[in-house]
């Protein structure tokens, strides 16, 4: 039989930025976020004492305002010898007025992930309401 215990999460918090361009049939947005967590455990790659800052990027370029194409970088590496590296994700939706689907390839759980690469595939019906007679 398992022990209970008490386990405090600390707290983080998203910063983002985003900047979307009209480009005639076409828009991208570029977002940029920095995710800060609070655990004084320097658990990545940047950090401030007790700080620890999580870097992300992305792009998406949509057209006809119902196909998207995504492309996006995150987990940065710095390791001590050699140059930075990013995890990269590219990714696809779709979007009627019922239907949203979306589809990504990206790493399963980080660059250094033994578990390797993974399709992610999600798929959003809306369901009109029922009315009452």
């Amino acid at each position: 039989m398992p022990n209970s215990t008490k386990e405090s999460v600390r707290p983080s918090a998203r910063l983002s930025v985003a900047r979307s361009q009209s480009l005639g049939e076409f828009s991208l947005q570029v977002v940029g976020d920095v995710v800060v967590h609070v655990e004084n455990r320097q658990a990545y790659n940047l950090n401030l004492g007790g700080m620890s800052f999580e870097p992300y990027l992305g792009f998406e370029l949509t057209a006809w305002t119902w196909a998207h194409l995504r492309w996006g970088l995150s987990d940065l590496v710095l390791p001590q010898e050699g140059s930075a590296t990013w995890t990269p994700a590219v990714g696809l939706g779709i979007e009627t007025t019922r239907v949203v689907l979306d589809y990504a390839f990206t790493d399963f759980s980080g660059y250094a992930s033994d578990l390797g690469v993974t399709h992610r595939i999600s798929l959003k019906v809306a369901i009109p309401e029922l009315r009452k007679r």
